[in-house]
C-alpha cells in the first residue's frame, strides 16, 4: 500500500476512535447542561483554559521533541526528562498556589468560588502533562490504535465521573474538574503501557551516566524550551484571557455560553483536526527534513479539513441558536448565536491547529510563536474595542473571529511558502 494509502487508513482509524470518544463526550455535555448552570460551566472552562496555559511549564515542552529525535536513545532520554520535570514542577506549582491562596492574596481579591478551585491547579496540570507526554511517546512508536482506545476510555471515564460527581457531590465546577483530571490519568496510563519500551526504571534513570544523557538531551533540544514554551503558554493564556474577558465584560453566564460554544464546536470539528495532527506529526517525523513531503502533508490536512469544517460552519451560521436550544435547552440558546457569529474562526482554527506540527520540522518555531501571539492579541483586542464601542457580545465574537481568521489564513499561506523545497532538495529529486 502506498504511503498516501497508509496515511489515509491511519487517519480513518484514529478518526473513528475520536468520533466515538467525542460522541461520548457530547452525551456528557448534553447531560451536564441539565445539571450545571452556564455560570458554573464558565468557571470550569476558564479553570481548564488556565491549566492548559500552565502545564507547558511543567515539562518545558520537551515531550514535543520525542517524535523528532533521530534515535530511540534520545527519545527515551527526552521521555525520562519530561516525566522528571513534570513531577518536580507539579510539586512546586502545588505549593505555590496554596501559598497564594493562604497568605499572598487578600480574600477580597478573589471570590470563595474561585478560591475553592485553586488547590486543584497542580493536580489538574500534572494530569494534562502526563497525558501529553505519553501521547507524544505513542506518536513516536506509531501506537495510533492505542491512542484511539485511550481516547474512548478517557471519554467514558470523564463522562461517567463528571455526571456522577455532579449528581452526588456538587453541581459545580469542582466536580467537572475532578472528573476530567481522573480521565486524563486514565489516558496517560494506557499510553504509558503502549510506550513501555521507552520507560526506564527510575533507579537506572537517576544514575550519574544517565543524568548526563538527560542533560545532553536538554541542551540539544533546548529550542523546544526556549521557543515552544513561550509559544504554548502565550497562546493558551490568551485563549483563557479572552474567555475570562468575556466573563468580565458580559457576565459569567455569557462566559459559560462562549466556552460551551467552543467546546462543542472544537470537540466536533477538532476530532478531525486532532486525528490529522497526530497522523501528520508521525508522518513528518519520518521525512528527515524533506520539504516536498511536508508540503504534501500540508495539502492533505488543508483539503480534508476544509471539506469537514465549511458545511458545519454554514449550518451553524443559519441554525446555530435553534440547534443549541434543541440539544441543551433554551438556557443555552445564546451559545448557538455565538456559534453563528464565530463562523470565520470555525473554518480557520481547525486548519491552523492541524498544521501545528510543521514549524518544528521546518525549524520555524520563533516565527510560529509570532503568528500565535499576533492572532491572540488581535482576537482579544477586537473584543475590547467592540465592547467599548457599545457592541453586543455577538458583535464582539464576530469581530474577533473575523480578525483572528484573517491572521490564521495568512499563517497557513506562510506555512505553505515556508515548506517550499530548497534548491538542494529540488536538485536531489531530479
Amino acid at each position: 500500500m502506498t504511503s498516501g494509502g497508509n496515511r489515509l487508513r491511519s487517519s480513518l482509524e484514529l478518526l473513528s476512535s475520536n468520533m466515538a470518544a467525542n460522541a461520548i463526550l457530547f452525551l456528557g455535555i448534553y447531560l451536564l447542561s441539565r445539571l450545571i448552570s452556564p455560570a458554573e460551566f464558565g468557571r470550569y472552562s476558564a479553570f481548564q483554559a488556565m491549566v492548559l496555559a500552565v502545564y507547558p511549564l511543567l515539562t518545558l515542552r520537551y515531550e514535543y521533541a520525542i517524535p523528532v529525535a533521530r534515535s530511540d536513545g534520545s527519545a527515551r532520554a527526552l521521555l525520562t526528562l519530561s516525566l522528571l520535570l513534570s513531577v518536580s514542577a507539579t510539586a512546586v506549582l502545588s505549593v505555590g498556589v496554596l501559598v497564594l491562596r493562604g497568605c499572598c492574596l487578600p480574600v477580597e481579591w478573589i471570590s470563595p468560588a474561585v478560591a475553592e478551585l485553586i488547590p486543584l491547579m497542580g493536580f489538574a496540570a500534572v494530569s494534562a502533562s502526563l497525558a501529553s507526554i505519553f501521547q507524544l511517546a505513542a506518536v513516536r512508536t506509531g501506537a495510533l490504535r492505542a491512542m484511539g482506545v485511550g481516547r474512548v476510555l478517557r471519554a467514558v471515564c470523564m463522562t461517567v465521573g463528571q455526571v456522577a460527581l455532579a449528581l452526588i457531590v456538587a453541581r459545580g465546577a469542582s466536580s467537572l474538574i475532578v472528573g476530567e483530571l481522573v480521565a486524563n490519568l486514565v489516558l496517560a496510563a494506557i499510553l504509558a503501557w503502549a510506550s513501555a519500551r521507552y520507560l526506564p526504571k527510575l533507579s537506572v534513570a537517576l544514575q550519574g551516566r544517565n543524568i548526563g544523557k538527560l542533560w545532553a538531551a536538554a541542551k540539544r533540544f533546548r529550542a523546544f524550551a526556549l521557543v515552544s514554551v513561550p509559544h504554548a503558554v502565550s497562546h493558551q493564556a490568551l485563549v483563557a484571557i479572552q474567555g475570562v474577558a468575556i466573563g468580565v465584560l458580559y457576565g459569567p453566564t455569557a462566559m459559560g455560553h462562549y466556552f460551551l460554544m467552543r467546546k462543542v464546536l472544537f470537540s466536533t470539528i477538532g476530532l478531525v483536526s486532532t486525528a490529522l495532527y497526530q497522523v501528520c506529526f508521525s508522518e513528518a517525523s519520518k521525512t528527515k527534513g524533506n520539504h516536498a513531503r511536508l508540503r504534501e502533508l500540508w495539502t492533505y490536512s488543508a483539503s480534508l479539513l476544509a471539506i469537514v469544517t465549511i458545511p458545519i460552519a454554514v449550518m451553524l451560521l443559519f441554525l446555530g441558536e435553534q440547534i443549541f436550544a434543541l440539544l441543551f435547552g433554551t438556557e443555552w440558546a445564546s451559545a448557538g448565536s455565538l456559534a453563528a457569529a464565530a463562523f470565520p474562526i470555525i473554518i480557520m482554527e481547525p486548519i491552523a491547529a492541524a498544521m501545528a506540527f510543521m514549524p518544528a520540522f521546518l525549524k520555524r518555531q520563533p516565527a510560529a510563536f509570532g503568528w500565535s501571539l499576533t492572532q491572540n492579541i488581535v482576537g482579544i483586542g477586537s473584543v475590547w474595542v467592540i465592547f467599548l464601542a457599545g457592541g453586543r457580545i455577538e458583535q464582539a465574537i464576530l469581530g474577533s473571529s473575523l480578525a483572528v481568521a484573517a491572521v490564521m489564513l495568512a499563517y497557513v499561506v506562510w506555512l505553505r511558502a515556508a515548506s517550499a523545497p530548497s534548491a538542494t532538495q529540488m536538485a536531489a529529486t531530479q
